[in-house]
């Protein structure tokens, strides 16, 4: 490895923020450094798994906001590399009744997002090759944390549906509501190939130009004008460093004096067997789920349908 080589930039960190900054610097014509610890692909990030829910249900409105340009970002990689990278939006028919689904309000050629599926204003079914996968998001009614999703998404015109108690069962009919409990639907909602996108973004950030190094531990920062990093095979230079290490941030900040405030959370991950084969299964449009809090924790919990693993639900 020859030392002192100079780049546009150098990105630290080849999980999905770091290669996806990486990927859109090459577009704007920046020579690009993406440095990664591990050998590709790996699991001691936050970026591995195949599969992640794809959402404008946050409970604060710069989450929601930025979803619809990430909702454009997604499909325009989708396009240039010709790969099917999320499952949510397939067009789906028009429910013509007055009505909106559950809330009363006058509003014809609506969407309805359950395709194949009773409309509470039909008795036929609609067409069951209009698929939505969509998000339900539960929560006991009057609390904060639904309320916090419930009001970002109404704030900011998302498409949803709004569940009750009497028609949660014709919607979906394999989960239980709890007493006291309020339900909604991001209708646009669902699935994101999460191995695929990385390995894809990736893929155009190096046909563009750009270089990816593995198995390159950074040793040593040195900020200036042109800021040099030491790995443990080279030192690169380049005009500007972006770190995207995720929960390894601050030992990379150390080298320039620099602590924030960062706290790392472990997830758990579980995968549960389904009684009935196919019952929660992405195919039958059993949706991406999120309980915001319930009897047993104050912590979000959150569900995909039986995808990756067949029979098992995430």
């Amino acid at each position: 490895m020859s030392s002192e080589v100079e780049y546009d930039c150098i990105v630290i960190g080849a999980g999905v923020q770091g290669s996806f900054t990486a990927y859109q610097l090459a577009k704007r014509n920046k020579k690009t450094l993406l440095l990664e610890q591990f050998v590709l692909p790996h699991t001691r990030g936050s970026s591995h798994g195949q599969t992640r829910i794809i959402r404008k249900a946050y409970d604060q409105d710069f989450y929601t906001q930025m979803m619809d340009e990430c909702y454009k970002l997604w499909s325009q990689l989708e396009r240039e590399a010709g790969v099917t990278l999320y499952r949510n939006t397939v067009p789906v028919p028009l429910c013509t009744h007055p009505k909106l689904m559950t809330d009363g309000s006058t509003s014809e050629g609506h969407l309805c997002p359950w395709a194949g599926k009773k409309c509470l204003h039909h008795d036929e079914k609609f067409p069951s090759e209009a698929v939505q996968t969509g998000l339900l998001v539960m929560g006991p009614e009057h609390s904060d944390s639904y309320l916090l999703y419930k009001n970002t998404m109404e704030r900011n015109n998302v498409p949803m549906v709004i569940l009750t108690p009497e028609n949660f069962c014709q919607h979906i009919p394999n989960v239980i509501l709890a007493e006291g409990d309020g339900a909604l639907v991001d209708i646009n909602a669902g699935v994101l190939y999460a191995d695929r996108a990385l390995k894809t973004v990736q893929g155009q950030f190096q046909k563009l130009g750009g270089v990816i190094r593995d198995k390159e531990k950074v040793t040593d920062i040195t900020p200036g004008p042109v800021v040099t990093v030491s790995t443990s095979a080279g030192v690169y230079r380049a005009k500007s460093l972006v770190i995207t290490a995720g929960p390894w941030a601050n030992k990379l900040l150390a080298h320039i004096g620099l602590q924030l405030p960062l706290e790392v959370e472990k997830i758990n991950v579980c995968y549960w067997k389904e009684k009935v084969p196919g019952t929660y299964d992405v195919k039958k449009r059993f949706p991406c789920f999120l309980l915001t809090e319930g009897e047993e924790s104050d912590k979000h919990i959150y569900g995909l349908p039986s995808n990756e693993y067949p029979g098992l639900v995430k």
